[in-house]
């Protein structure tokens, strides 16, 4: 290993960042897998990890995968339930998993019984000392011409409904999501990256994004342990790269603006100019003389000070899990800050399609990563095939030949080509609202005009068998803490909301107009069902949890 010196994983330990280099996680992972080996983890063998984000769960990673075992990833956010559901499902027989999380599962492997041959707590007296003591041996394993196409991994996903069901992704899934990934990074010309990681491994955006593509292109990775402290990660780990979920630049954005609020007339009117040059450039309009030397003065004074804001480095961040709004990404791209709009499900490890760096195209998610081909069906759906696309859902051969069909896999996504063969994605098949009317209404791009107000952080909208649209609203984590502590209430900002809307459905079509809100003063969170472990919405948890109160909405006088 030419590279074996050099950092590789950088760590915070007691608020302090660690280095590890890339000799030292090796001696770890031999160290760990000869333990393993020893405990039945060989090739065949199912190996469940349940932890936080750390460098552990990278060593654990490794090792597993080191001995042609494969990994099983679980939530720590998920329920006993849901574990065990986990557990059984998988046939998982080793169990690694943070100390904490250990202490919960010990009723479930109790009802087990026995399925679980042995277990180990990260953090434990037993890792201490495997950590401290690497070794320079590596087990080997059992090598084959088939490597590429066996299962290296289960990625249980549920969706925004249902039981989790297990994706079973190859070698050459993942190996092919790092290669599009590092095609899309190329252009940007730098000998060597940092990734700043802020998303649950046990996803598989984060685990190919944010694991295996660092590895893959000989980059360092800093794993951030809590988000609310991630300016201060941002100024220490100084990323070029960043995988993110748009709720992250719906808050910056939101953010920004409240700053430049409070800024002199002179401020707000340059930070004015910057975002109309900023947004002409993006919409390849040309910039006459005066203007490109007032461009070049807004890249001094206002751009040079948001990318400073995110490390400083910062040439790219990729935006996936969920919908971008347009507006947000405008946004950003007029302040120098290339996002990277993606499209992908688990079932495709989840790569699919990326913009380019150099066609960062608002409301557009690219063009298809190296190897995957896309096509519409005759309703719109958008149809995936190529390396990416998985093995297949465990234990479910009917389930999987009704999503994949003659190799093409059937994403539930609707979605339509922009001028260049960009692809954008419209919304969730099954999300698409048929009114009384029988008009087919996409919510989506209405919830992101409503979540544009500074002080919601959700917007649903509902109507489906109903004669017109109704909206449930859930207030912004900093405008619920004004209420608890009184200094703000609900009834202003009703009124705020209420010609926020009615601003919105001036720009809609009649059968697109949200005609009713309901302000629904608490967040929705993972731990009450509302949310998934990637921040998306349940939408039917939602609609079940305040069925009576939208159920009101459409009959007063209606």
């Amino acid at each position: 290993m030419e590279n074996r010196h050099s950092p590789f994983i950088h760590y915070l330990v007691e608020g302090q960042w660690k280095p590890s280099t890339w000799g030292e996680v090796e001696g770890q992972v031999n160290s760990l897998a000869s333990l393993l080996a020893a405990k039945g983890a060989v090739k065949g063998a199912w190996v469940l990890i349940i932890a936080e984000n750390s460098k552990d769960w990278i060593v654990a990673e490794l090792a597993v995968l080191s001995l042609g075992a494969s990994l099983v990833t679980a939530y720590t956010s998920s329920s006993a339930q849901e574990w065990e559901h986990i557990l059984k499902d998988s046939g998982a027989s080793v169990l690694i998993a943070d100390n904490p999380i250990l202490v919960k599962l010990k009723p479930v492997l109790e009802i087990l019984n026995g399925q679980i041959d042995f277990s180990l707590g990260i953090g434990s007296h037993e890792w201490k000392s495997l950590m401290e003591n690497p070794s320079p041996l590596r087990p080997r394993k059992e090598s084959s011409a088939d490597d590429l196409d066996e299962t290296v991994c289960i990625i249980y996903t549920s969706g925004t409904g249902g039981a989790a069901r297990g994706v079973e992704l190859s070698n050459r899934n993942i190996l092919n999501n790092c290669l599009g990934a590092a095609n899309i990074i190329k252009p940007y010309g730098l000998e060597s990256h940092r990734f700043l990681s802020i998303l649950p491994f046990a996803h598989a955006y984060a685990h190919s994004a944010d694991i295996w593509t660092p590895i893959y292109v000989n980059a360092q990775i800093y794993i951030s342990n809590d988000i609310k402290y991630l300016n201060q990660q941002l100024q220490f780990a100084k990323p070029t790269i960043m995988n993110t979920i748009p709720r992250l630049w719906d808050v910056l954005k939101k953010q920004i603006n409240a700053g430049i609020a409070g800024k002199g007339f002179i401020s707000r009117k340059l930070f004015g100019l910057t975002l109309h040059l900023g947004q002409e450039k993006i919409m390849g309009l040309r910039l006459g003389p005066i203007r490109q030397v007032l461009n070049r003065l807004c890249d001094r004074l206002v751009r040079s000070q948001i990318k400073a804001k995110l490390g400083g480095h910062l040439v790219g961040a990729v935006v996936a899990g969920s919908p971008l709004s347009e507006n947000t990404a405008s946004f950003f791209g007029a302040l120098g800050i290339n996002l990277h709009q993606a499209y992908g499900q688990t079932e495709c490890g989840p790569g699919i399609t990326m913009l380019e760096a150099d066609n960062i195209i608002p409301g557009s998610v690219g063009r298809p990563l190296k190897g995957m081909e896309i096509r519409l069906a005759e309703d719109g759906e958008i149809l995936v095939r190529g390396p990416n696309v998985m093995k297949g859902y465990w234990k479910a051969p009917d389930l999987t030949a009704k999503v994949i069909q003659d190799g093409w896999l059937h994403t539930g996504d609707i979605g339509k080509w922009s001028e260049g063969g960009f692809l954008k994605v419209l919304d969730r098949k099954k999300d698409f609202i048929k009114t009384s009317g029988s008009e087919m209404i996409s919510p989506q791009y209405i919830e992101q005009k409503i979540n544009a107000h500074p002080d919601i952080e959700h917007a649903i909208v509902f109507g489906h068998g109903k004669p017109f649209l109704v909206a449930v609203i859930f207030l912004s984590t900093e405008y619920l803490s004004k209420i608890e502590n009184k200094s703000q209430s609900l009834d202003p900002l009703s009124d705020k909301i209420e010609r926020h809307i009615k601003q919105i459905n001036i720009s809609l079509d009649a059968k697109s107009r949200v005609k009713k809100f309901l302000i629904i003063d608490q967040a929705l969170t993972i731990a009450d069902g509302t949310l998934t472990p990637s921040l998306k919405v349940k939408r039917d948890y939602v609609y079940q949890t305040y069925m009576n109160k939208i159920e009101k909405l459409f009959h007063e006088d209606a």
